[in-house]
């Protein structure tokens, strides 16, 4: 590293600063009437966050692991905040920040490719802050982007570690189809449409299609023990229907 790289190089202060910053934009949101001040907080606190992984040479693994447990953890935080305040103000700022660190450790695990075990973590907590936000402020669409992430997340990891038949990942997606029916048709319920709409049982037969499906033709090809549990699969959909 040459003179003019060292001077360019992010030092400990720099992370201080912008973090002051990030102090300064939500401290002041209340006294200035401005509460998108606290918005904007959030993009000084991730950069500074970035700043310190450089200064200290952070593997990209860890940025990854610890940026998602940030978003997991602000979840978290977020649902049981607006729980206990309703219209607390910072309910929002701390939305957005698990939503930018949940981004910024996905696009940082993508960097790390073809290592696919990395962006695992990632995309877990993404799914774990559609559900928070998505049931804080009341949205069906995040809920839902909940289930596909965390199929999204299993896939990844069993395709890294396993790489097992078809099922594990049949299984997963049939799951994911059914806890979407099971939100969509509790949203429909809410709005006083009908619970058997076409688009709903189409998904649903799909969703049980692809959750006994793989098992029972491996049943058949296979192992027995594959029919064994296609029948447990079958008796566990019949009672979820209940």
């Amino acid at each position: 590293m040459g003179p003019r790289d060292a001077l360019l190089a992010p030092s400990i202060m720099v992370v201080a600063g912008v973090a002051l910053v990030a102090a300064g934009f939500a401290l002041a949101a209340d006294p200035l009437r401005a509460p998108g001040l606290q918005d904007v907080s959030a993009v000084p606190v991730l950069v500074s966050a970035l700043l310190f992984f450089t200064v200290w040479d952070v593997a990209q693994d860890a940025q990854v692991g610890i940026l998602s447990a940030v978003c997991a953890v602000l979840a978290g935080i977020v649902l049981v905040a607006a729980r206990r305040t309703p219209r607390s103000p910072w309910a929002r700022p701390g939305a957005e920040l698990g939503a930018l660190a949940a981004v910024t450790a996905l696009l940082v695990g993508l960097a790390v490719l073809p290592d696919a075990m990395v962006v695992v973590p990632a995309v877990a907590a993404l799914a774990a802050w559609s559900a928070s936000v998505g049931v804080v402020w009341r949205r069906v669409d995040l809920q839902m982007l909940s289930p596909v992430g965390a199929c999204a997340a299993w896939m990844v990891f069993v395709a890294a570690t396993i790489n097992g038949g078809p099922p594990w990942y049949t299984i997963a997606v049939g799951t994911t189809l059914l806890g979407i029916v099971s939100l969509w048709r509790r949203d429909r319920r809410a709005l006083g449409s009908d619970l058997a709409g076409a688009q709903v049982v189409v998904l649903e037969i799909v969703a049980v299609t692809l959750l006994v499906g793989a098992s029972f033709v491996e049943g058949i090809t296979v192992s027995v023990a594959h029919a064994v549990m296609a029948v447990a699969l079958g008796a566990g959909v019949a009672g979820w229907g209940c």
